[in-house]
């Protein structure tokens, strides 16, 4: 019969053709993983197909078994290395152990050996006959037992293949179904051809077409390998790089539609992240997103944005990248975006802290200068007049001896200001959270008074109190400073004699806030002009510095203490009238 030489030319063919598949696929198995049972695959379907043409030559029994024995270690092991070869493509490694590869085939490898040695026991077979039809000669078996087990056993293991192949199928994003839909339609090849064989339908009743099609199947799946690059990354494996990727991953197609994304990715637009697929990028990112000179331009683009949802803003780093094929022709494009919320977040505290520094270091220096300055004056005074009197205090009289020891301790009592003022500047700078309690505004206004019991003889000044104090909240001591400074300011800069008044109003507040109330001492002195009222509570700043030499420290650290306190400062005055000084503090 002229089909029956053709047929078995066309399996010598495809038996050579596999064999060279083989021998590509093996070399590529360090690169990719599935390159090495499916080499094995082919090898398996060449010894199928090169054994079956030689028994299909032959026309004596032993001859014939002969071969059939050798063309049977490809039947046995093929089905295995197809299940082999779609786990690996589906990187399911964690199943594919030493010992679940061994016990896989322990089962193919006793049917072999008991194929083998048949003319025992006869297991495998009961009994045969030679049937001739033309030139065609071939054995005819009554299957045994163990024959059907086997059938059993590799339909199982070809269908397991085929279904995780679906299953790949089903899942993978659109750019990748291209690639497994090959695999796929070479996978039904050979259940065709096998149903044909077992059944013995029309012109190859007489023929088994299985291992042409195992052969047809590798061709198929090699046309992939070169033509769809199948094995550059597996779709599973796809998936786990994506996963596993902790940036944002969108693929676009040609026309900037979404045709995949990872899992971070689709945190950004829950619960419609599987509606987006399709969409343009632009549609779905609208007013986030303008990319159109990119895509004019073909060229990658990094750009930050702000992505804004209903419970979230997140800040990125946008990174547009175009994907080209193996002609070097567009075929879509990558965005990644990187979330950099909390590192502009970080940068902005940094920014922030480098702001405090450098105002705390302009502070310092001009503390340092301030101080320097203003404590070099009275100690000047006391080492002046001290060496005066340690040299004429027997020439002078009683009087003038009490005058200069009254200099002297001015001088003194003013280094002493300048340094307790230090120490508390120093303080309101290293407490971070202070421990307020209800304030007995009265004792600490009384203990001010007594603090500057020599400044209020010196200047004859007098001061009116409140009948009552409100309840407000504060850290007593640093509030007692507070006093201390206006009270103090109110007797240097006030009218002569200095007329003091303290009082408290209840500042309005909006619903819901805690009441506040603003304490304010009022003096009768000059009045400030609008310039002077906006250089007050600015670092280290004096005004009438002939009138009193003070060493500019006081109201800076007043508005420290009070905004440490959840408070505010200011001054109203006006010129030929007298100032109005106060600060707030939170009810208690």
């Amino acid at each position: 019969m002229q089909i029956v030489h053709l047929y078995i030319t066309a399996l010598r063919i495809a038996s050579l053709i596999s064999l060279l598949i083989a021998l590509y696929s093996w070399r590529q198995r360090d690169n990719t993983p599935a390159a090495r049972p499916f080499a094995l695959l082919m090898l398996a379907t060449s010894l199928w197909a090169g054994g079956y043409s030689m028994e299909l030559g032959l026309n004596t029994i032993p001859a014939i078994l002969k071969w059939g024995h050798i063309s049977y270690v490809g039947v046995v092991y093929t089905p295995l290395l197809w299940a082999i070869f779609a786990l690996q493509y589906a990187d399911w490694k964690e199943l594919l152990t030493r010992r679940n590869l061994l016990l896989a085939a322990t089962p193919s490898t006793i049917n072999l050996l008991l194929k083998w040695t048949n003319e025992w026991h006869h297991w495998y077979y009961t009994s045969y006959r030679l049937e001739i039809e033309g030139s065609l000669h071939r054995l005819q078996f009554t299957r045994g037992a163990i024959s059907w087990v086997w059938i059993i056993y590799s339909y199982l293991l070809l269908l397991l293949g085929t279904l995780i192949l679906a299953w790949l199928f089903i899942r993978s994003p659109r750019p990748y179904r291209n690639q497994i839909s090959v695999i796929l339609v070479g996978a039904m090849i050979p259940w065709v051809a096998n149903v044909v064989h077992l059944y013995e339908v029309d012109v190859l009743s007489q023929l088994d077409a299985t291992p042409m099609a195992f052969s047809f199947t590798g061709m198929l799946i090699a046309w992939g390998l070169f033509r769809l690059r199948l094995f550059d990354i597996a779709p599973i494996a796809r998936d786990k790089v994506m996963e596993n990727i902790r940036d944002e991953v969108i693929i676009l197609d040609i026309h900037s539609r979404i045709v995949d994304l990872n899992p971070q990715a689709k945190e950004l637009f829950p619960p419609e992240a599987d509606a987006i697929i399709g969409k343009p990028i632009s549609q779905v990112l609208s007013g986030q997103l303008d990319l159109a000179n990119s895509y004019q331009a073909e060229q990658e683009t990094y750009t930050p944005i702000t992505i804004k949802g209903d419970n979230f803003q997140h800040d990125y780093d946008l990174y547009l990248s175009p994907l080209r094929d193996q002609k070097k022709q567009l075929s879509g494009w990558l965005l990644v975006l990187h979330d950099v919320t909390e590192r502009n977040h970080a940068e902005q505290a940094l920014r922030q802290q480098a702001l405090i520094l450098e105002r705390q270091n302009a502070e310092l220096d001009a503390f340092a200068h301030t101080v320097a300055h203003d404590l070099k004056n009275p100690l000047t005074v006391m080492v002046g007049f001290s060496l005066w009197l340690e040299k004429n205090v027997a020439y002078i009289s009683p009087e003038k001896s009490e005058e200069n020891l009254r200099r002297i301790s001015r001088a003194g009592r003013k280094m002493a200001n300048i340094i307790d003022e230090l120490l508390l500047l120093a303080n309101v700078r290293s407490k971070n959270e202070i421990d307020t309690l209800p304030l007995a505004m009265a004792e600490i206004v009384a203990a001010a008074e007594q603090r500057l019991s020599h400044m209020l003889i010196e200047y004859q000044g007098t001061i009116t109190h409140p009948e009552s104090w409100p309840p407000a909240t504060g850290y007593a001591p640093w509030i007692e400073e507070v006093w201390v400074n206006y009270i103090s300011n109110a007797l240097k800069y006030g009218g002569a004699p200095p007329q003091i008044t303290l009082g408290t109003t209840l500042v309005d507040s909006a619903a819901g806030e805690v009441p506040r109330y603003r304490f304010w001492i009022r003096d009768n002195g000059a009045g400030l002009t609008g310039e002077q009222q906006g250089q007050l509570f600015a670092e280290f700043t004096r005004l009438e510095q002939t009138r009193a030499a003070g060493h500019g420290l006081g109201l800076s650290i007043v508005k420290r203490i009070i905004e440490k306190l959840d408070g505010q400062v200011g001054v109203s005055s006006e010129v030929g009238v007298g100032s109005e000084f106060w600060f707030t503090l939170p009810s208690a």
